[in-house]
This record gives structure tokens, sequence and C-alpha cells, in this order.
């Protein structure tokens, strides 16, 4: 698939990633520090590292302008944060013609800043063109700090609607199971492609600098274009390594993982020796990630052959709330899917939390229901109820729309599977939550 080069090079003045607070922030309309800077929590212990770790300057002027020639304006409005991610931070860009974008900046602290962005536009440009589900468009994908914004950076389109989760608890019991309706079919689409491997998604393109994905004729519907490659958003290594996949089977793709722990650690262990200080914390550590290869050994073996672990993309964050915009009662945007992985499904699918409901379960309100005054007890009884039937009406749609994630969601081993895959992901100290899953799992 042929991909139109679009520059955005259109600002002469080279800016560097690394700038001073008082030159960076004398930008656009007198933008204040916090668009460089973290402001969304506190830390007790080392905050000024971990705040330098989310901070990003860049050229404010240079990013407005690209987004200006992007969206055909003649100046930027207003620039705005988002939010502050644990690996990004997003701006919103409001342009003088009534139009917008959103733009995603990675944290130096993200080690692999160029596989996660390339990777992100990829699969939005893949569910958008290909699966033709409702996900803002990439405008421009930007891999590399080499380029007069000084930073990496995805510009995409905003997404339409409002987020669920400041709407969900205003919705009746009919909106909201049109609502977990329309995810399903969502659902349905995207694991109705099947891959061959295990990693993340890319643009089949030696060099997306500057470009984004050339949408599929209407009638394509497949993965022309596109290829698995090396896992991104393996976050917090301070040593790039490559064994990253892609994998053949769901036992690579674990491995990979957990390999990548062994190699940072072993890394901060020789460190850690140089200094003469005490390396056994990091010598249990990484026991632990080794112990994860015998226990995905067995796990893929007496899967073999199940059609549910073909490798399959899903959304990086269980479909949660806050990736979610409505329109009414449908879904009309999906964000979130830096870090989506194209793996088996046991390893990623989960029923979203805004659905998932513990009990009790009543399926009906109780005769004297309308004569009740307690307010407490009105609310009780319309919530436990309405969660009942939300529950039992998302199970129903999805055993009638996709086997395959209904036999996922209702194996007893899939949320320990997923519960593995996750925290073998994440890169913090604790691991006696990997401990545990590993137990459980191995019995």
């Amino acid at each position: 698939m042929a991909l139109p080069l679009r520059s955005s090079r259109i600002v002469q003045s080279a800016a560097r990633s690394m700038r001073t607070p008082w030159s960076a922030s004398r930008a656009l309309h007198g933008q204040p520090d916090e668009l460089y800077s973290y402001t969304s929590g506190r830390w007790l212990w080392d905050e000024e590292q971990h705040l330098l770790a989310r901070q990003r300057w860049f050229d404010i002027k240079a990013l407005a302008a690209v987004a200006i020639d992007v969206k055909q304006a003649s100046r930027c409005l207003s620039i705005t944060k988002v939010a502050d991610g644990e690996h990004s931070r997003v701006l919103r860009l409001i342009m003088d013609n009534r139009q917008s974008v959103v733009v995603r900046i990675p944290y130096l602290s993200q080690q692999d800043a160029a596989s996660s962005i390339s990777s992100e536009a990829a699969i939005m440009t893949f569910v958008a063109d290909a699966l033709k589900l409702p996900v803002p468009r990439p405008l421009l994908c930007e891999p590399s700090a080499d380029n007069p914004v000084g930073c990496e950076y995805l510009m995409m389109e905003e997404a339409s609607g409002t987020p669920l989760h400041d709407v969900w608890h205003l919705k009746n019991i009919i909106d909201r199971a049109a609502i977990a309706e329309s995810l399903i079919e969502i659902q349905a689409n995207l694991i109705s492609t099947a891959f061959d491997s295990h990693g993340s998604l890319y643009v089949s393109s030696n060099d997306t600098h500057g470009t984004a994905p050339s949408p599929s004729p209407p009638e394509e519907r497949s993965k022309d274009g596109y290829h698995v490659g090396p896992l991104a958003d393996l976050d917090g290594f301070q040593a790039w390594t490559p064994e990253r996949g892609p994998g053949p089977s769901a036992k690579d793709w674990l491995q990979a993982i957990a390999q990548n722990h062994i190699n940072h650690l072993e890394s901060t262990l020789l460190n850690r020796r140089a200094l003469l200080k005490s390396t056994t914390s990091i010598e249990n550590r990484i026991e632990l990630y080794q112990k994860v290869f015998c226990v995905v050994q067995a796990i893929t073996s007496s899967a073999e052959g199940d059609v549910s672990m073909i490798p399959r993309l899903w959304h990086s964050d269980k479909f949660d709330a806050k990736n979610i915009f409505v329109t009414g009662n449908k879904v009309t945007g999906v964000t979130g899917w830096r870090g989506s992985s194209v793996a088996p499904l046991p390893f990623l699918a989960r029923q979203p939390d805004w659905i998932r409901y513990q009990g009790p379960y009543i399926y009906k309100l109780p005769p004297e229901f309308e004569a009740m005054t307690d307010r407490e007890e009105r609310d009780w009884w319309g919530y436990t109820v309405g969660c009942t039937l939300m529950r039992m009406r998302y199970k129903d749609d999805v055993e009638s729309r996709c086997k395959i994630l209904d036999r996922i969601l209702h194996s007893p081993m899939s949320p320990l599977l997923g519960q593995l895959a996750d925290l073998a992901i994440q890169n913090y100290g604790d691991t006696m939550g990997l401990r545990e899953t590993i137990i459980q799992v191995t019995r």
C-alpha cells in the first residue's frame, strides 16, 4: 500500500526537545509551563525525579503551525492540556475554522517513543480503515524528535461524542444496553481479524516520518499494508533490548516481555555490583521472571490448537469508560490504543469495568418499590436490579454475537492469564502480585 508523505517541516527553525523554561513557556498566547510539565499528581518520595521524567519541552509555535497546516486554518486559537498520562501528555488545539486536533507527546522517560508512536498510528488507521470502526483518524505521525516541534508526537482527529465515564451514571437501562450492544459490535469486528504472529502492529513502510497512513479502499478488508513487528511500549527499560519479537506463538510473545525485564535487571545488577551495593532483591526478581518462562511453556503446550490462542488485536486499556465516547446511546469513538498488542485473547480480553458486576443478582424490583420512601433503599434496589439486568444483557449479546469472546470471558483461567500478562509487562518494584499469580496459575 503506497503511503503519501506529508511533511510537517513547515517551520524552518529547528527545535530541540530539551529547552529552557523561560524560552519554551514564552510560546503561543503566553502559555504557562503546565503544557510542558506534569501537574496531575504528587509523589511522597523522589518527587523531583518523577516530575523531571514527565517533563517535555517542545516548540509550541511549531506545533501550532503544523496543526494550522493540517487543518487548513489561518491560526490556532487555543492550546490546552487534556491529560497527563503515565507515559505521555495529551494536548488539544482549536483552530479558527472551528476544527480541532488532539496531540499525544511522549515523555522523555519513554525509551521506545518511536515504536510507540508508529504502532499507535498504524493501529488506529487499520481499525478505522480496514475494520470501519469509530476511531479518531491519525493525521500526522512523527516518530522522531528531529523535526521543528522538537519531540515525537502523534496528531489525530478529536473523538466524536462525550466520554462514557461522564454520562454512564446518567443513562437509563435501555440506553445502557444499547451502548453495550454497540461496543460488542466493535469487539466482534476487532476479533474477526486474525494475524499470523505476535507483537505490535506497524505500517509496512520503511519511513513513517511525517506521514499518516493512507486509507484503504472501502471494499478492501485486509491486513495489506500492515505487518506485525517488535513489541512497543515495554516502558521503563533503561537499555533497549532486541528480544521484542515478533514471535509465531503465544509463548514467544510473553517470553519476550519477561526477557526484557531480565535484560534490564541484569544491567541494573552490574551497576549495583560496581557500586558495591546489595543485589539480593534484583537477583530475586530475575529468578521470578525466569519462572514466567516455565509457566508460559506449560500454558501454551496445553492450549495448542485452541482457536482462541490465535493472535488478534485488542484494546490495550480493556475498553475503559474514559476511552469510549458516546453520542446518545451509540459508541461513536474509541481512543487509548497506545500499547495495544497482537496477542492471544485469553491474555488480553476482559469484561469492561463499567459493565462488570459481582452481585447480588436480583432480576426485578419488589412489589413495594413504588411505595418506598427511603431514598437510599430505593437507590440500592434500582442500582442492583439495573446492574443485574445489564450484566445479563451483555452476557447474552456476547454469546450470540461473538462465540470466541464468550468462551474466554467464561473461562476460569482467563482472569489469571490476563493478570499474569499485565503484571509481567509492568516494571514496578513490587513483585508480590506476579509471584502470587504464578502460584495460582501453576495450581
